[in-house]
Parts: C-alpha cells; structure tokens; sequence
C-alpha cells in the first residue's frame, strides 16, 4: 500500500492521481490506498496491483501441478511396492523325517519328528506368526511367546499354545495331542468345536468329534525314549501302543477277548520280532507276523471225535492178544516134546 504523508508536494501526489488510474486489464485486484488529506485525515482510495496477477496465477497453477506429480509418483511406487510384497510369495522350508530328527526353529521352539513324518514352515517364522504344518507325530518344546502364539497346522485342526511341551499326532481323520505340561487349546476346521487340554490330559479328534481324556501311561513317549513298560496293562492296549510304536497294525481274530487279558513286561529298543516272541509266551496266545500285519489268535487243539478213537483202540488190543497167546505154545510146548522122544531112543 502507499502512504501520502503531505500533499504539498506535487510530484507525490501526481503519483497518487496515476495510481488511482485503473489499467485495462480486467482481471486485476482492486486493494485499498490510503491517502492524507490536507487536514491530516486518512482516506481510502482503490487502487490496482502493482504487479502483474495473471504471471502470479500462472506460478501457482505451475506449482500446483508439479505438486500433484510428486503425489502420483509417491502413491503409485508405494502401491508398486506393496503389490509386489502381496505377491511375492513366502518361501517355506520342508523337512521330511526319514529317521527320527530334530528340528530346531528361529524362534528357538525344538521339534522332534518321528521316522516318516514332515514338517512345513515359513522362512519369516516368528517375525508376525508361528505356524507349522506337520503330517506325522511329533514331540514339541515351545518357547514361549506370549505375543505371539505357536500354532500346529494338520489335516483335521489347530493346535495352539504359547508356551508348552506337547506330542502331537496326525494320521488321516484322526488327531491326538498329549499334553506333557502347560495348557493347549484344539480345534476343529468343520464343525469350529474347541477343547483345553490340560498337563497329564489327552485329547482325541475323531471324525471331527472332539473327546478328552487322562493320559494314563507314558507310553506315548515310547519312540522317542525306545522304551515301552507295562505293569498289569490290558492285552488290547498292548497292541495298540505296539502298533503305534512299530508303525503296524495289529488283529485280533473273532474268538479272542484281549480286553481280559493282562501284561507286566518292559521292551528296552527291542526289534519287532522279540517283541511279539515275548508276548506269546506272556500271554500262550500267538502272534503271528505276515504282509506287515500282526496276527493274534488263540492256539489251536487238535480234538479227534470219538468214532474214530475205536477202530485203533480195538486194533491195539487183538495185537496185543495175539502176543501173549502165540509166546507160551511156540517155546515150551516144543520143547518138552523133544526131550522125551530123545530119552525115549
């Protein structure tokens, strides 16, 4: 703005009078002047722009634009980024257990997989999740996490603590978790049913029915300790834990009732062969051992029927008879015979 202190001076105040002058342009802003007056009083006058407002849009539009193009390439390299991290995929490591290995994850849990199980997980395990996928049995020692859960993955469900040592097994439509100590949670996919399994607890998912129970033994752990005890345990879980630990299955024939029959024995790493050996004799029955398949039954007793004991019977006693009738006639009679027709001469 100009300031007109003195209107005695001529020459600023020609320069007031121009200024007042509106130019030809038509688009330009019309901004107060203060002017003094003769008395000293302050006046308002209009004036134009004393610089040129078309330039000065056209520097603000050219900003504008330039403004909106660094936006556009920040947003579209940040989309470009993140679509290429969404598909990008996750590299997973695979291990397939041809004996019994031990597994030790970034986290620092340790998994203990059992002869012909596998094992997935991801390559960023730890960092957002802790899932693994496991086809099998295995042992598992969790470290604990409280932030971020450990999550087993099979076939039929999850299984999902924080902190616990649990043995897990998974084979076709069936899932057992043993719980050594600590708290797990199980699920199932179909039918979103859940259980707590709690230390010294197991829980069966069978047909996507949940069912929890006591342990009862520690045979559970045979195959990873190479030890299997019993003391007075029935014949009918004998064989199945012998089927668990051999990896074969085990038949009773119709006629048996190996829930009545009872087993105090110890196998310290023992081949599958001694195993049954002992068995049969504990128990008299037989365990025989074809096409991978162990056979238990009871022995047989050979009973002939009674038509057919009497023919030998009889048999034995006309042999008999003739014997003891043909020695005496034969000896003595000729004998005394020819000791008188010699003393007779």
């Amino acid at each position: 703005m100009l300031y007109q202190a003195r209107p005695a001076r001529s020459k600023r105040h020609s320069i007031l009078k121009s200024s007042m002058k509106p130019e030809p342009n038509q688009n330009s802003e019309i901004i107060p002047v203060i002017q003094e007056d003769a008395r000293g009083d302050s006046l308002t006058i209009p004036s134009s722009l004393s610089h040129d407002t078309k330039s000065s849009a056209g520097i603000t539009l050219k900003k504008s634009i330039a403004i909106a193009i660094v936006l556009l390439i920040v947003i579209g390299g940040s989309a470009i980024v993140l679509g290429r991290n969404k598909l990008k995929p996750v590299d997973w490591v695979r291990i397939n257990a041809t004996e019994k290995q031990n597994v030790t994850l970034p986290d620092g849990s340790t998994i203990l997989l059992r002869k012909g199980s596998a094992l997935d997980y991801p390559s960023d395990f730890g960092i957002k999740n802790r899932q693994v996928n496991l086809s099998g049995e295995a042992f598992i020692e969790v470290f604990y996490n409280p932030s971020i859960p450990f999550t087993v993955k099979t076939l039929n469900g999850l299984t999902t603590n924080f902190g616990n040592n649990f043995l897990i097994r998974s084979h076709d439509s069936v899932d057992q978790v043993y719980v050594q100590d600590g708290r797990v949670k199980m699920e199932s996919y179909r039918n979103g049913g859940q259980v707590f399994i709690n230390s010294g607890e197991k829980a069966e998912l069978i047909n996507n029915k949940i069912v929890n129970t006591p342990i009862g033994t520690d045979n559970y752990l045979g195959w990873k300790v190479n030890k299997l005890i019993y003391n007075n345990t029935p014949l009918i879980q004998v064989a199945r834990e012998i089927s668990e630990y051999y990896g074969i299955p085990v038949h009773f024939t119709n006629e048996m009732n190996p829930g009545q029959v009872f087993v105090t024995t110890q196998f310290d790493n023992q081949n599958l062969l001694e195993v049954l050996r002992v068995l049969q004799s504990k128990t008299g029955f037989i365990f025989q051992l074809e096409n991978a398949i162990v056979t238990v039954s009871k022995p047989l007793i050979i009973i002939q029927p009674e038509v057919a004991k009497k023919p030998v019977e009889a048999e034995k006693v006309k042999v008999q008879q003739k014997y003891e009738v043909a020695t005496p006639v034969i000896k003595k009679k000729k004998k005394k015979r020819w000791n008188l027709k010699f003393w007779g001469k």
